[in-house]
């Protein structure tokens, strides 16, 4: 027999069955490479990484820290631990798409493609925590597989495209994408790619714990145009939990899921933000743990369990609309609402808006309860019985601006915490005490050991009779001073709840108020009067026009000092302050101005 005799029918039907089988034979992309070569491999390696339970946050780690056998169960961090119940009991990934206790690989025997997603990177900016976000991308796309970096949900804001090799134009495919971590349905198409109809539009995943992506899963079924209009007609709530195995069954799906793979989704703050607006979650405080840890911004942040927080603190300051004339210059403020922002190296806040105490809110993070713990997993806001405390302070010169106790944690989502809480040191406004210079007072929200007592154990220490509630005290007093916050938390076994801070430095309005106390009568009396070593004195007998010209020559100086301490070292050709010249042709006008009334 000739060799192509015996050939030809060898080769005709290898052709065959290469035909029948392509999916299993065909090659990815060089993009893809990193995570598999071929069809066949992939699918292999997709079935291997499903069924363990130690690679996402839902894995072993939860049940380690949070699950109902843990050993330091009353440690749980909140957010950490935030688990549906329905799906607290599925570890792995495959266990939480099928809700199956022993995930087998039944589940996955007919994948037959390795369906690819490609997102599409686009720049931009948001506001999420209080901080305002630039996001420039490097690259235009990102193809996702099970092993790579994961994407910040910010850059999946837009549905990925989604293809495979073997994809013909004339298919019908259902094409789901799922949050694994929370069972929600985040994208459903039907009749894909010949007349794809979008069911559920798609919504990028919300993933608010930082370092523990989640994967958004992309399944794809083998379907048909009964399958399309079956889907077509049922109803779809997409924040509820999405139960797969009952879609599948309802649709006649339950053996035509024929690819599978998933994209890895990061957390950032334009999750954290659509958590918070939803009123499920505020994580936001772990950006400025991240921050505290990284940039080591305070020493006593060293003592401080830094893990403790819980809560993000949002702090705003009411500037009053002003207009004055200060150090040459006319300064004009427009009445708004400025708040804090710790994220903001740059923000420097002005003296001006901090003249009133400011509106502090809070929103309580989810805790579980702890009774019952392994039989129910019920979450609620805060208990009744939670109090906190806040103390708003200098760290630099150890100096107490403002000190609340027993506030409810109704009225930390309230702002109302001045007139729920009890005031033991009112409130003194952050500026710097001296001239050039720029502090950066720290709040801290602090909770409260549980006590059934009223008032509360550190209320009762800074009782009526406290110094710091003597009228001495309503304002600055050397009693402020020295303020430990170390020795302050650890004496009254406060817990670290939320921390926030900013910068003030000497401005122009803070100039201003002190030229004008200089021109009181108060200022005048605080000038020096024959003091060692003071280049403007004056004799007892001395001539009162003498006096005046030692005032003037004496405030002049002041107010070149306190103007060049406002400018911070900008070069200036200002001689005379218009607002603030105190001279003794003004000064004359006016006593006579006064007798010629008196006369009338």
């Amino acid at each position: 027999m000739t060799f192509p005799t015996i050939w030809l029918p060898l080769l005709l039907f290898i052709s065959t069955v290469l035909s029948q089988n392509k999916r299993s034979f065909s090659l990815i992309s060089d993009n893809d490479a990193a995570f598999c070569v071929r069809t066949v491999d992939c699918i292999e390696k997709v079935k291997k990484l499903v069924p363990q339970t130690n690679n996402f946050w839902f894995g072993d780690t939860w049940k380690l820290h949070c699950g109902g056998f843990s050993s330091s169960r009353r440690e749980h961090n909140p957010i950490k631990c935030m688990n549906p119940r329905e799906l607290s009991a599925y570890h792995s990934l495959g266990g939480r798409l099928f809700h199956a206790r022993t995930f087998t690989a039944a589940y996955l025997q007919n994948l037959a493609i390795y369906p690819r997603m490609t997102f599409t990177l686009q720049s931009g900016q948001y506001r999420g925590c209080d901080h305002d976000f630039i996001v420039e991308c490097n690259r235009s796309q990102v193809i996702a597989h099970p092993e790579m970096e994961p994407l910040q949900p910010f850059l999946t804001r837009v549905v990925p495209e989604i293809s495979w090799p073997e994809l013909g134009s004339n298919e019908s495919n259902v094409i789901m994408l799922l949050d694994a971590g929370f069972g929600l349905l985040k994208y459903l198409v039907v009749d894909y790619p010949r007349n794809p109809k979008v069911i559920v539009d798609y919504e990028t995943v919300d993933n608010f714990r930082p370092n523990q992506p989640t994967p958004l899963v992309l399944l794809v079924f083998r379907g048909s145009e009964e399958v399309s209009e079956s889907i077509k007609t049922a109803k779809f709530n997409r924040e509820k939990m999405f139960l797969l195995t009952n879609f599948m069954m309802e649709h006649g799906l339950e053996a035509d899921l024929i690819g599978i793979n998933w994209a890895l989704i990061g957390s950032d703050a334009y999750a954290m933000e659509r958590q918070r607006l939803k009123g499920s979650v505020d994580n936001c405080h772990s950006l400025v743990q991240k921050k505290l840890q990284k940039e080591k911004l305070y020493e006593f942040t060293e003592l401080f369990l830094l893990s403790e927080m819980d809560s993000s603190l949002s702090v705003s300051f009411s500037q009053p609309k002003a207009s004055f004339e200060v150090c040459c210059k006319h300064i004009q403020t427009e009445e708004k609402d400025i708040f804090v922002d710790p994220l903001d190296s740059g923000q420097t806040f002005p003296t001006l808006a901090l003249r009133k105490e400011p509106v502090v809110t809070s929103m309580r993070s989810i805790e579980y309860e702890t009774d019952n713990y392994q039989r129910s997993l019920r979450h609620y806001i805060a208990l009744k019985e939670d109090r906190f405390t806040i103390v708003l302070f200098d760290p630099h010169r150890h100096y107490l601006h403002w000190f609340i106790t027993d506030i409810p944690a109704g009225s930390l989502a309230a702002g109302t915490i001045k007139a729920e809480g009890n005031v033991i040191a009112p409130y003194v406004p952050p500026v710097p005490g001296e001239f050039q210079k720029c502090i950066f007072p720290v709040m801290i929200l602090f909770r409260q050991p549980r006590s059934q007592n009223t008032p509360s154990e550190i209320s009762q220490f800074y009782g009526e009779d406290h110094v710091l509630r003597s009228t001495h005290c309503k304002g600055h007093c050397v009693y402020r001073s020295a303020f430990d916050i170390a020795q302050f938390k650890s004496f009254h076994r406060l817990r670290l709840s939320a921390m926030s801070w900013f910068k003030v430095c000497f401005d122009f309005y803070e100039a201003h108020r002190r030229i004008e106390y200089l021109k009181s009568e108060n200022g005048t009396k605080e000038m020096p009067r024959g003091k060692p070593g003071t280049k403007y004195v004056w004799r007892p007998q001395q001539d009162p026009n003498e006096k005046r010209d030692d005032e003037r020559i004496y405030l002049k100086a002041k107010m070149a000092e306190i103007c060049s301490a406002a400018r911070q070292g900008e070069p200036h050709n200002c001689d005379i302050e218009p607002s603030s010249a105190f001279t003794f042709t003004t000064t004359v006008t006016t006593v006579l101005l006064a007798l010629f009334t008196l006369l009338l």
